[in-house]
């Protein structure tokens, strides 16, 4: 069963994601984050326990209160080209199946009150056309992860990569989010997501994800995991 921890405004958020594996953490945990990632497992896992980000000064909370603005304006302009309203959700969620897991949902789309879509918005609009169509059938709210990045769509895949080559997000959906997207559809009981891509300019892109049933069992996995390494978090 889904719960709310707490608001992603609260004093006490970033406790709280402290003592468990939230779902951006989950490719960081795997082993599958990409090369432009510097975090290690090791690295996670010592500063969950030491609390370095425990504490943010007076510079990163303006960051982090700027790239929320901004992750709300794309997800007003995705529901704006589907022609579907959508909404901030903004709340740390836990459920009782995976007690050490959390996930911060961005927002939700609600495909059952639609309107006139407005696809002039990207250069993507044959794609955004395609994603609309599986979406706008769906009974219950859908799940909105949202990405801002001026350089997104420039990242290209390792040479080793089926995707070599390729640019992320305007040539295919970006693998590294894979895991996040999962978990944070598993966490709230919900079957359907997109993952939104503000690319800099007025490039938007929106990829489909839906639910995937093998991936409950890799979280019961990393729930038993990070249980044995987070408890001491649990127990003060």
């Amino acid at each position: 069963m889904t719960f709310i921890i707490c608001k992603s405004s609260d004093p006490h958020w970033l406790d709280e994601r402290r003592k468990r594996i939230t779902a951006s953490d989950m490719n960081v945990w795997l082993g599958t984050q990409p090369s432009f990632y510097e975090e290690t497992k090791a690295t996670l896992v010592g500063r969950k326990l030491t609390g370095e980000d425990s504490v943010f000064n007076d510079r990163s909370l303006r960051r982090m209160a700027h790239g929320r603005e901004r992750e709300q304006n794309a997800l007003r302009m995705a529901g704006l080209m589907f022609g579907f309203p959508t909404a901030p959700y903004g709340y740390l969620i836990g459920n009782e199946r995976w007690p050490y897991l959390a996930a911060t949902l961005d927002g939700l789309l609600f495909p059952w009150v639609g309107r006139e879509p407005y696809y002039s918005l990207t250069s993507q609009e044959g794609h955004m056309a395609e994603v609309r169509s599986i979406i706008e059938h769906a009974h219950a709210p859908v799940m909105c992860e949202v990405k801002v990045s001026d350089s997104g769509h420039r990242y290209k895949d390792r040479a080793d990569s089926p995707t070599a080559g390729q640019k992320a997000w305007i040539d295919y959906c970006p693998t590294y989010h894979f895991e996040q997207v999962q978990t944070g559809l598993w966490m709230s009981g919900l079957e359907h997501a997109l993952l939104v891509g503000c690319l800099g300019g007025d490039e938007l892109i929106c990829w489909y994800v839906p639910r995937q049933e093998r991936w409950a069992e890799t979280m019961d996995e990393v729930n038993g995991e990070a249980g044995e390494v987070l408890r001491p978090l649990w127990d003060k």
